[in-house]
């Protein structure tokens, strides 16, 4: 008897694991993909959404799948990271990570949701300043609590991603091609997941922020999604536009042995030739000091392509993904989107700031040297002239800082130099122009948690970090550097962010509690909620945001 009860519990547990295998298998117009369940929600990972960007397609747009998967694709882990020089080694002298086939995505939806009921898409673009970061670093264990299913990403950065000629032989942005690429592909089967096409809000931190503000505004994502939410970046921030791209073209191509070539057409064919590796590596040739200027290749304003000769392999570039400057593009164009959703912490400037706390030596290094290291740490040493760059450095310095040092007594007022210059003063331009196209909603969050951002980075707890860049984006996607367990406080903020969350991405006005956040429909100052705690919160009005009417005295040549 006791046997014939084994074997049925058997059968049971069998017949269990067939349906489950059965429930993960999805089938795509590419051929089955089978997923895995972890504790409440189901994962697909490592999905190609493009092909490989290897060979003659390096430095190309992307190309679209070509052939189905013959077999069921086992998609239980992420694809490679894209290869990159990253500042998340930190102390690590080699920061070489990843992989240049590196084109997958990853779809995570609630395990107990309606096969009748179709969930909006929260779709994440990471950050990194466009030079760095994985799409898997951006955890679903905290977005698959509500009836949302979570899709992130990887995309080319740095020279790979963002290099060019200035002419249609590499016309540059192929990271945010990629980004558009992975879009469609969700667009178009994000239905046999769950998920409603319809309603697909696209969400991203930092550079991921400042991307998603620039689908805004760009042709080819017409119709891919319906709102947006930029964490702590803007089309606007210093950091996003690239500076002089034909010479750093010119100078990698020197730096890995093609510089005797003869013609721009010859130089990057050499360089199609070269590892991917000795490419990548040369972005410390262009950083002066630690990981600064952290941004070298970003987006460019691309040239317009005529007389395009398809039969020739490097006109897959057939359209650009940015033709004109931001601010021309918001006022003179139709945006996409119906709405967009901005968020920014108090003491955004912790990064790159936290690190420099790091080592007891560096805060009076940068004290000693400011009038050098300051044009590198404040990304103005390609824009302003070289006469000009000590007295500039030293403009900044003395409104900031006036005779004070640079040192942990002053150390808030130092980081808000960088607050402002990086983040705040972008955003104030941004909600201006954007709030008179489309409904356009911020808020600006102080609330410190026990293990930020700022922490992070140091790698010690201070008195001195505040609310760092990024530790609302703690709280909505679950990131390993920060897994420690939440108090009871942050996991009421995480609930009412998360709510705020699924009201906007159906569509609705989002709200923090029961206070739905103000809009912005003019030029003269930036509504805002001011979220201080999960129980404190106020609508405020401010025409100064970011220190504007100082920075907008010195002339950067900018966006």
């Amino acid at each position: 008897m006791l046997k014939q009860l084994i074997f049925i519990f058997l059968q049971i547990i069998s017949l269990g694991k067939g349906l489950l295998v059965e429930e993960l298998e999805v089938e795509t117009q590419f051929g089955k993909i089978k997923g895995f369940v972890k504790d409440h929600f189901t994962g697909f990972e490592g999905i190609p959404y493009a092909e490989p960007p290897l060979g003659n397609l390096r430095f190309e747009s992307p190309v679209p799948l070509r052939r189905k998967w013959g077999t069921v694709l086992n998609a239980s882990k992420p694809g490679n990271t894209c290869l990159q020089w990253t500042h998340l080694a930190l102390d690590n002298d080699d920061k070489l990570v990843g992989d240049e086939d590196c084109l997958y995505l990853n779809i995570y939806t609630p395990k107990n949701i309606s096969k009748l009921e179709k969930l909006p898409v929260i779709f994440h673009i990471h950050g990194g300043a466009l030079m760095y970061g994985s799409g898997d670093f951006y955890g679903p264990e905290y977005i698959t609590t509500r009836p949302l299913i979570m899709v992130n990403f990887n995309y080319r950065v740095g020279p790979l991603g963002f290099i060019s000629t200035g002419c249609d032989l590499i016309p540059g942005n192929m990271g945010m091609k990629d980004q558009v690429a992975a879009l469609k592909w969700v667009k178009e089967n994000i239905e046999v997941f769950g998920g409603d096409s319809k309603k697909i809000t696209i969400t991203g931190f930092s550079a991921g922020g400042a991307s998603v503000h620039l689908h805004t505004m760009s042709n080819l994502s017409s119709g891919l999604f319906n709102n947006a939410i930029s964490h702590s970046g803007t089309a606007f921030d210093p950091w996003v536009m690239q500076r002089n791209p034909k010479n750093k073209f010119s100078k990698v191509a020197e730096l890995v042995g093609c510089g005797s070539v003869e013609g721009h057409k010859e130089k990057v064919a050499c360089l199609k030739e070269k590892p991917a590796q000795q490419i990548v590596k040369t972005v410390k040739d262009f950083q002066t000091w630690l990981y600064n200027p952290f941004q070298v290749f970003g987006v460019v304003i691309e040239p317009q392509l005529e007389n395009v000769d398809l039969e020739d392999s490097h006109h897959l570039h057939t359209e650009s993904f940015l033709s004109d400057t931001p601010e021309n593009l918001i006022k003179n164009s139709t945006l996409n989107g119906n709405a967009w959703l901005v968020s920014e912490s108090k003491d955004e400037g912790l990064y790159p700031c936290a690190e420099f706390l790091r080592k007891p030596h560096y805060l009076s290094y940068i004290d000693q040297n400011w009038n050098n290291l300051a044009p590198a740490l404040l990304m103005f040493n390609e824009t302003i002239t070289q006469e000009e760059l000590s007295q500039v450095s030293q403009i900044i310095r003395e409104h900031y800082l006036g005779d004070k040092s640079i040192n942990e007594e002053n150390f808030k007022r130092f980081v808000d130099i960088f607050t402002d210059r990086f983040f705040h003063f972008g955003l104030d331009r941004a909600v201006k122009l954007q709030g008179k196209k489309m409904p356009t909603y911020v808020y600006y969050y102080s609330y410190k948690l026990s293990l930020g951002v700022g922490e992070i980075f140091s790698g010690k707890t201070s008195d001195l970090l505040g609310v760092a860049h990024g530790d609302d984006v703690l709280l909505l996607y679950y990131i390993q550097l920060a897994n420690t367990e939440l108090t009871e406080n942050e996991t009421l903020m995480q609930s009412k962010l998360l709510d705020m969350y699924v009201d906007f991405s159906n569509d609705r006005i989002p709200k923090f509690g029961q206070t739905e956040l103000p809009t912005t429909d003019d030029e003269t100052a930036v509504k805002y909620l001011a979220i201080n705690d999960p129980g404190s919160t106020q609508i405020n009005s401010y025409d100064n945001i970011g220190n504007n009417k100082f920075w907008r005295t010195i002339n950067f040549n900018e966006n």
